[in-house]
């Protein structure tokens, strides 16, 4: 098994997959703001974990750095082809649901035939937290996550989810558990980096790239019905006999 920073850092690649699978297969654009937002969500990400390792020296193994790895660019392929095959007005409630029942169909007698008789020895509290994290972590989560890769961009909403990282350190305050200079330096880079992200997807800049109307073309469209008789107030009489 690969160690805990191993996984953390190569798992923080898929903002990486991510914008590069948008860039040659979703038609985002590729400029230097979102390039440096995606680094500074990557490096707040490793100064998380270099927070948190406190020195420890776990040593990795190579398979589990390629299951990392294949882990990551998976996420970037998923993330993609929702954008890619799902528009804006398609329904995420729909595309969850039929995912839900494959599961159920699919998983289920995998479960049961290796259940061993966990279920039976399932307490009330456990059943209650599996609800809870199913409910907000599996459904609400997930469905915010995916309006949000279809009204703006893939790299936006991946980038948008290193968000856990300041919040984090609101929970450890109210908590009274100080975090550490790392986590707060790792909340900097992250704010920033979101921002960056933000700012490089805005509706103005991915006009071209989805096709839509640019400032320049209907500057031109504007002038040229400017120049239109009926814009002027000239009418055309009509000629006598």
């Amino acid at each position: 098994k690969t160690s805990v920073t191993s996984s953390t850092v190569i798992s923080t690649t898929s903002v990486v997959w991510t914008l590069l699978g948008s860039v040659l297969f979703a038609g985002e654009r590729l400029t230097w703001l979102k390039g440096l937002g995606v680094s500074c969500c990557v490096a707040g990400n490793i100064a998380t974990q270099l927070g948190d390792s406190k020195g420890s020296s776990a040593s990795g193994a190579v398979l589990g750095d390629i299951l990392c790895l294949v882990s990551a660019v998976c996420y970037a392929v998923y993330t993609t082809s929702l954008k890619k095959l799902a528009a804006e007005e398609t329904s995420v409630a729909i595309i969850f649901g039929v995912i839900g029942v494959f599961i159920i169909v699919a998983g289920l007698p995998i479960v049961l035939f290796l259940d061993n008789g966990a279920l039976g020895r399932m307490t009330p509290k456990i059943f209650g937290l599996l609800v809870f994290n199913g409910i907000f972590d599996n459904v609400v989560a997930q469905y915010l996550w995916a309006k949000a890769v279809q009204w703006i961009s893939p790299t936006a909403a991946t980038v948008g989810l290193s968000l856990t990282i300041p919040l984090s350190i609101v929970a450890d305050l109210l908590r009274k558990n100080p975090p550490s200079p790392w986590s707060y330096l790792a909340s900097v880079l992250v704010v920033a980096g979101f921002t960056s992200v933000t700012l490089a997807t805005r509706p103005e800049a991915g006009g071209a790239a989805d096709g839509g109307p640019t400032s320049e073309g209907v500057a031109v469209e504007a002038a040229s019905m400017d120049r239109s008789p009926l814009a002027s107030g000239k009418k055309h009489s009509p000629r006598g006999p």
